[in-house]
This record gives structure tokens, sequence and C-alpha cells, in this order.
């Protein structure tokens, strides 16, 4: 898909939701969202939605989402949060931010606004070069570091840029 993905999380985004979370470019998720994938507590491997979750965070804590079915809670960062609130300070940094399953976090209020927000920013530049820019992004992550700054190159259909770029990356 030529455009950005955005999308808005309130609530709990279980399974086949979390695996669209994380196959989302931008993620905007309320205060009060958790993400799960609870195969494991019903005798199943959520082995789908665990494909695009492997590649959005961390392995560790992939697995652990795979294999103990415990939610990430949004605003506070912790896997099964319920059992161990009174343990954690309130500014910590939530872990579905830090392993980059959600982009930001906003209080529930404001999920749709920001969402919105994020939409007319990225409204604002060229759809070519969004398209492409968001195409070569995710081409260039399964390469090396040198082959994938070699691919720059290849954005550029002429000639003369391809030699400018070049000229700049090497």
């Amino acid at each position: 898909m030529e455009i950005p993905v955005i999308a808005e999380v309130r609530g709990v985004a279980a399974a086949a939701g979390c695996q669209l979370v994380a196959t989302c470019d931008v993620v905007v998720a309320s205060d009060t969202s958790k993400f799960v994938v609870p195969g494991q507590k019903v005798g199943l491997f959520c082995s789908t939605p665990g494909i695009p979750l492997a590649r959005a965070v961390p392995h560790k804590i992939a697995l652990d989402m795979l294999l103990t079915g415990e939610p990430i809670d949004a605003q506070t960062g912790i896997i099964g949060f319920e059992e161990v609130e009174s343990r954690f300070p309130e500014q910590f940094i939530s872990a579905a931010l830090r392993c980059g399953l959600v982009s930001r976090i906003v209080p529930e209020k404001d999920v749709k606004f920001e969402a919105l927000k994020v939409a007319e920013q990225i409204g604002q530049h060229s759809r070519a070069v969004t398209a492409l820019g968001k195409k070569f992004f995710y081409s260039q992550t399964e390469l090396g570091i040198n082959d994938a700054y070699r691919s720059v190159v290849g954005l550029f259909p002429e000639a003369s840029r391809r030699k400018t770029v070049f000229s700049l990356i090497f």
C-alpha cells in the first residue's frame, strides 16, 4: 500500500487486532489500551499474529507476549500489570511504546485528534515521495548496512541524480 496506514487503538487489541497494530506504519494508542496475543491461554499459539509482531517488537517481548498470553499495558508498560500495579512508579516508560508496538500514547479522549493530526502532517507532503519513502524504508530493513545505502541510488531514475546521490553517500 502506497499511503501510510495509521491505526487508532482504544481498549484491547487482541490476537488479530494486535497483529493489525503490528503491521501499521503509525499507531496512536489511548493510555488505557492493552495489546495481547492470548492464544496460549486457550491452548493455541497465535502464529499468524506472531509474524508481524516479531518484526515490530524485540523478539524477547514478542515471545513473552506469545508464550504467556499476558497483555502489554500501554500506560504502564508492564506485561500482566494488574498483578504488580503497586510496585512500579507512575513515570514507568510504556513497553508498548518503548518496544515499537505503538508510535505514541495519548489520553483516551485525544486518540482520534492525534491520529488525524498525524494523518494531516503526513498528508502535507508529496504522496509520491511518501509512497516511495515507505517502500524504501521497508525494503531496506532486511538489507545489510552497505546494501541499504547503495539501494538509495536506485530511488532516483535520472542518471545525473544517481551520480550526485552516489557521490554524497560514498
